[in-house]
């Protein structure tokens, strides 16, 4: 079994800035469906090449049953993001995520 069959599958993510420049709002479009999610970003990390490495939204994104996001970039790059939450969402940058202990 692929592994990343259990994972949703991101397009895009896209983080609007406030009036200071600091990240508030979170556009996140998911392949198979037509409306992005909206969501204010609570806090937002990245590395140096500004790919996001953290991210806290205000509200859940995922269902209890998700064990992750896989981000598909514009080079084909494939990023997966482990996902927790009981009221927000917490996107965590990873390499791998076990699915049978989730």
């Amino acid at each position: 079994m692929n592994a990343l069959k259990s994972y949703k599958t991101i397009k895009e993510i896209q983080i609007v800035p406030d009036e200071h420049g600091l990240p508030e709002t979170v556009y996140i479009r998911l392949f198979g469906f037509s409306k992005a999610i909206t969501a204010k970003c609570l806090e937002l990390r990245t590395d140096k090449k500004d790919n996001i490495n953290y991210l806290l939204l205000d509200r859940l994104i995922h269902s209890c049953s998700d064990v992750g996001f896989e981000l598909i970039k514009p080079n084909h790059e494939r990023v997966l993001y482990s996902v927790s939450g009981c009221y927000i969402s917490e996107l965590s940058k990873t390499d791998y995520i076990d699915i049978v202990n989730h």
